[in-house]
């Protein structure tokens, strides 16, 4: 409350607090609050740039944490951090260093040439790729950083930092021809089979306008094409059919294996949450080829026909019916037709249903579980269908 009164009086406390404690815990929370208070308060920045640079149990370093949270745009804070990856380039804690600086560095040119020294320089594999996940958020248009991923790119070629420096060179620097050509060269050249998969997905999410024009997205389409005639993985599989309906909404294989990952769910999947995860994931992309939700509705048909488990289906209904309005109004449709199907049976002649009478009779002949009903009982409201 005393902060909201007495800003000045509240500032000027942990300004003594931060010159004062001895306690290094005590420091950091004083300067971040301050900082949080008056940003840019060259008392908060200068007592995080005395702390030592340690991990804390977490593996966190926090003074690089701090700095990250409450030194945005400030060049002080700035040159602590380029100074502790100077440091440091080859321990796993310079990591926090570099996403500080890809928080409060936007533009700043010492922030990036120090990040592209790092990318060339290091031999931890794990602080080069977030060196170059950082210039991608801070290095918009900035040359520097364009040349050197370029470069980057043309001396290391088929590794999984590759991709990244892919990545963060077409962020800063949108329709670069050497993104197309390395993603190209990834797909034809990689041994590893997931990184193809994300470099055939990339590239044709990347370039919507030319989605069959450039060669290198017939390749993307064959490589993605194979993905989901032979690859056991679910997740790939939806990754690709997601990215081969952006091509082509009608493309028939894609389609059915959305159509089979939201079936899996009603199959005793050996685990559920991963099963409900992608049952979703597939039907939000149905949606956003299919905006009157009738091919997500035959598939939740199809889960309802051939389900072997219902422990998950009125969970499964809950999130695959909220793709639109429409569908949320059904839910309780499907939910007690479940309860048909799994302890009374099918019906054949009347039903009651607790639902909103507007939302039946469309429902039960697009979904054609019901083909038989005659008469639906909505409480003691008789409904023609």
């Amino acid at each position: 409350m005393l902060e909201l009164t007495d800003r000045k009086r509240v500032i000027a406390a942990f300004v003594y607090l931060v010159h004062t404690t001895e306690s290094l815990t005590v420091l950091r929370l004083a300067a971040e609050k301050l900082g949080k208070l008056d940003p840019g308060n060259k008392s908060a920045i200068a007592a995080l740039a005395l702390m030592p640079i340690t991990e804390d149990r977490h593996g966190l370093c926090q003074r690089s944490y701090s700095l990250g949270k409450i030194g945005v745009g400030d060049e002080s804070a700035i040159a602590v951090l380029i100074n502790d990856i100077k440091k440091i380039p080859e321990r796993e804690i310079c990591t926090q260093g570099i996403m500080a600086l890809a928080d409060i560095a936007d533009g700043n040119h010492a922030a990036i040439a120090a990040l592209v020294h790092l990318m060339e320089m290091t031999l931890n594999k794990e602080n080069c790729c977030s060196a170059i996940a950082a210039l991608g958020e801070i290095a918009v248009g900035n040359q520097t950083a364009i040349a050197a991923l370029i470069k980057f790119l043309d001396i290391n070629q088929g590794d999984r930092i590759c991709f990244d420096a892919v990545q963060a060179l077409w962020q800063i620097d949108r329709g670069n021809a050497t993104v197309l050509k390395s993603l190209v060269r990834i797909i034809e050249t990689s041994a590893n089979t997931s990184l193809i998969n994300r470099a055939a997905t990339y590239l044709l999410e990347i370039e919507p306008e030319n989605k069959t024009a450039i060669a290198g997205n017939k390749t993307a389409i064959a490589t993605l094409s194979k993905t989901l005639e032979t690859w056991q993985c679910d997740n790939e599989r939806w990754q690709a059919a997601k990215s081969l309906l952006q091509v082509d909404s009608n493309n028939q294989v894609a389609i059915n294996v959305l159509f089979e990952l939201i079936k899996n769910l009603g199959q005793s999947p050996k685990y559920p949450d991963y099963a409900e995860y992608l049952a979703n994931a597939a039907s939000r992309s149905l949606s956003q080829i299919d905006p009157s939700n009738q091919l997500t509705i035959n598939a939740l048909a199809q889960l309802i026909r051939t389900a072997h488990d219902h422990s998950y289906l009125n969970l499964a209904v809950q999130h695959l019916g909220a793709n639109s309005q429409y569908l949320l109004g059904t839910m309780w449709i499907f939910m007690n037709i479940m309860k048909w199907i799994f302890h009374y049976g099918r019906p054949t002649v009347d039903a009651q249903i607790s639902v909103l009478p507007f939302f039946v009779p469309k429902f039960i002949f697009r979904t054609g579980l019901l083909p038989q009903l005659k008469t639906i009982t909505y409480y003691a409201m008789p409904l023609g269908v």
